[in-house]
C-alpha cells in the first residue's frame, strides 16, 4: 500500500516529510529509513504511521542504551554511508542490495556466507563460483533488494558477461532470477547489477563451463568429517549472533568448536595430501586464534574482521573440493 507523507506518515515533530519510503509493506520491518542526525540531537524524534484506523510509531526511547543496535544490525543501518557527508535529518538511500545464491554465497550450507539480512544492505556481497555442463543451463539465483528510495523510482537489474571465451545467453537479462547458456567450455565471469537511479551495486560470479562428458569424481564424507562441516556451519551462525550482541561468554563457547571442526577438517585432508584444502584449513585455525584474542579483548572491530575471513576462507575450499549431489546433498571431490 501507499501512504503519501503528511498525518499518516510523517515524523514528529515536523517536518513530516522526510524523504520516508510511501509504499508500506504489512506486519513490523526493520531498516525502513536511516536517518544520520547531527550531534546536537536529543532523541526528539518518531516515525508515525496511520492506517485502518490504527496509529504505529517507533520508540520514543532513542536514545535509551537499551535500544542500540547490535554489531551486524548497525553496520546494515550505516551500511554505504558516510556519517559526515550523507544528508541529516532525512530518510537516507541505501544501494540496492545484490547477491548470488543463497545468503548471497552461492547456495547450500557454506559456512560463514554474509547474512543478507543483517548487515549487506547496499554491499557487494561475494558470490561462490558456479559450475556447469557446457549442454546443460545453468541456473543464477541472483536477489535484489531494495528500501524504496528514493521515491516512485523503479530499480533496473541487469545480467551481463564481463568475460570468457563464448557467447553467453540469458534467459532474461532485466530480472535477478535467470538462467543462461554457453556456446563454449572456458572459465567466465558474470555479473548481477542494479540501481534505483541513485546509487548502483554490482556483483559478479565466476562460472566453470566443462565440456560435454566432463565427470567429477566424488566420495561421501566420512561421519566425523560431516559432522565438522555441520557443526562449523552452526558456530559461523552463532558467532555472527554472539558477536552482534557482545555476548563474549557465547562468542568464545563458538570459537572453541569452531576450532574443534577445523582440526578435524586439517586431519582430514592432510590424510589426502591435498595442499590446498591443508592450507585452507590451517589458515582458517590461524584466523580462529585471532577471533579468540580479539574476544577475550573485547575488541569489536578485529572479532568482525576476522570472522568475515573466515567465512571467505570457508567459502573458497567449498568452491574447489565440495560437489553439489542435488538436494542439499554435498559430496568431497
Amino acid at each position: 500500500m501507499k501512504i503519501e507523507p503528511g498525518p499518516d506518515n510523517g515524523f514528529l515533530p515536523g517536518p513530516a516529510d522526510r524523504q520516508q519510503p510511501i509504499t508500506l509493506l504489512e506486519g513490523r520491518h526493520r531498516f525502513a529509513c536511516t536517518i544520520v542526525v547531527p550531534d546536537t540531537f536529543t532523541g526528539d524524534l518518531k516515525w508515525q504511521v496511520r492506517y485502518n484506523g490504527k496509529t504505529a510509531t517507533s520508540t520514543e526511547k532513542v536514545m535509551n542504551p537499551l535500544y542500540e543496535l547490535e554489531l551486524s544490525s548497525g553496520r546494515r543501518a550505516m551500511a554505504g554511508l558516510d556519517p559526515k557527508t550523507a544528508p541529516k535529518n532525512v530518510c537516507a538511500n541505501h544501494a540496492p542490495t545484490v547477491s548470488i545464491g543463497a545468503a548471497g554465497g552461492g547456495g547450500g550450507d557454506a559456512a560463514g556466507v554474509p547474512d543478507v539480512g543483517d548487515d549487506s544492505v547496499g554491499a557487494v556481497v561475494a558470490a561462490a563460483p558456479l559450475t556447469v555442463i557446457l549442454d546443460q543451463e545453468l541456473t543464477l539465483p541472483g536477489q535484489v533488494q531494495d528500501d524504496e528510495l528514493p521515491r516512485n523510482r523503479t530499480v533496473t537489474i541487469s545480467w551481463k558477461k564481463n568475460s570468457g571465451p563464448g557467447n553467453v545467453t540469458f534467459t532474461s537479462t532485466n530480472t535477478a532470477a535467470s538462467k543462461a547458456r554457453f556456446s563454449a567450455a572456458g572459465v567466465y565471469e558474470l555479473a548481477l547489477s542494479a540501481t534505483d537511479g541513485d546509487r548502483s551495486s554490482e556483483t559478479p560470479v565466476k562460472v566453470t563451463v566443462n565440456p560435454v562428458g566432463f565427470t567429477t569424481a566424488t566420495e561421501k564424507a566420512p561421519e566425523t568429517y560431516a559432522k565438522a562441516m555441520k557443526d562449523i556451519q552452526a558456530s559461523q551462525t552463532g558467532l555472527r549472533t554472539s558477536i552482534g550482541a557482545k555476548n563474549y561468554d557465547l562468542v568464545l563457547q563458538n570459537i572453541e568448536k569452531l576450532r574443534s571442526g577445523f582440526t578435524v577438517t586439517q586431519e582430514f585432508w592432510t590424510g589426502k595430501a591435498k595442499q590446498d584444502a591443508i592450507t585452507v584449513a590451517t589458515n582458517a585455525l590461524k584466523i580462529v586464534g585471532d577471533l579468540d584474542a580479539a574476544a577475550k579483548a573485547k575488541d569489536d572491530p578485529k572479532l568482525i574482521a576476522a570472522q568475515t575471513a573466515l567465512g571467505r576462507t570457508c567459502t573458497s575450499c567449498h568452491a574447489a573440493h565440495r560437489q553439489s549431489m542435488g538436494a542439499g546433498v554435498f559430496e568431497i571431490k
